[in-house]
């Protein structure tokens, strides 16, 4: 797959843009073959999505991250750098890596609702 950014005076061929900004979205590249399945990456993105909608409801609430654990927040910042990073580039991380992380923000997520719920 070849791309090109349409500049007022011409059409420029992108094929020797820095890896930096293929990483911030800024041009299309050829999909990696070694990031799993195709189904693991919009499954760790829905779970990434629950927990951002989760933390803000929390937020909006009134329940500050600032009285957890801070086990718990190690955990849950550490699941989702993970995640994150698998995303991002999926070449760094390991599948089972990324697979493990998005549990663990699942877990922390019916934790922190069962201990609201108690």
């Amino acid at each position: 797959m070849r791309a090109s950014v349409k500049t007022e005076a011409d059409d420029r061929d992108v094929s020797g843009v820095s890896d930096g900004l293929k990483r911030l979205h800024l041009v299309s590249e050829v999909p990696r073959l070694d990031s799993g399945p195709p189904d693991l990456a919009d499954e760790i993105r829905a779970t990434r999505r629950s927990a951002a909608r989760f933390l803000r409801a929390l937020h909006a609430a009134g329940h500050a991250i600032d009285a957890w654990p801070e086990p718990l927040v190690t955990r849950l910042a550490h699941a989702d750098a993970v995640t994150a990073r698998f995303l991002l580039e999926p070449e760094r991380v390991d599948p089972e890596q990324a697979i493990a992380a998005a549990a663990s923000l699942r877990t922390i997520e019916a934790w922190i609702a069962e201990s609201l719920g108690g």
